[in-house]
């Protein structure tokens, strides 16, 4: 990603603009400091184009979208920032692969959407506020799928009051509406969350 002659205009974008990896056969590795994301305003990963995440703690530093079937593959554990996800015009559904023993560390409130989730290893909130694994907008339709298999899911439980830290499980705004692709399987899989806040599903 921070090879000039990867980008369309022959620059990298500078630090505070927004960026686009579009293109199925397009895959951004980030696999050590030489190639870890800039401070961009934000990053779009779009139009099957993958993001893989092969630096232990590696940080995308900028709020992530993907779009019309993008991937999100983790390879070592890391943390995003921001997460949202659109169908884009193609309306192909975007993917997120954590496997056996990695972590993928997000911000509470983050709202998983439009995509589908295989998930082997763990998913985490690094702050206060609620994890929704399949939600719509008001007045939106989103699609969801999601396949857990011995893994762990945490909202941040550090207070021994309500601090919003939930887990909830196809809960859209009022007027939304999550399609849901298959069953959700969640096998052998281990919650930890505020108990005074609670858990939907």
């Amino acid at each position: 990603i921070n090879d000039p002659t990867g980008w369309s205009n022959g620059a990298v974008p500078e630090t505070g603009m927004s960026a686009q990896v579009l293109g199925k056969d397009v895959n951004i590795v980030v696999s050590d400091a030489a190639s870890a994301i800039p401070a961009f305003s934000s990053l779009t990963i779009g139009e099957g184009a993958t993001l893989t995440l092969n630096a232990e703690d590696a940080v995308v530093p900028c709020p992530l979208t993907l779009q019309a079937g993008a991937k999100l593959v983790l390879v070592q554990s890391a943390s995003l920032t921001g997460l949202a996800s659109d169908l884009g015009e193609t309306g192909e559904l975007n993917t997120v692969t954590v496997p056996e023993g990695v972590t993928l560390k997000v911000p509470g409130n983050t709202r998983f959407s439009n995509m589908s989730i295989d998930l082997k290893g763990a998913i985490a909130a690094t702050s206060d506020g609620k994890l929704v694994f399949g939600y719509a907008k008001a007045g939106a339709t989103a699609k969801f799928a999601m396949t857990a298999t011995g893994a762990t899911i945490t909202a941040l439980n550090a207070a021994e009051t309500e601090n919003g830290s939930r887990i909830e499980f196809v809960c859209p705004a009022e007027g939304g509406v999550v399609e849901v692709l298959g069953p959700i399987i969640l096998n052998e899989t281990t919650f930890t969350y505020n108990e005074k806040d609670g858990f939907a599903f």
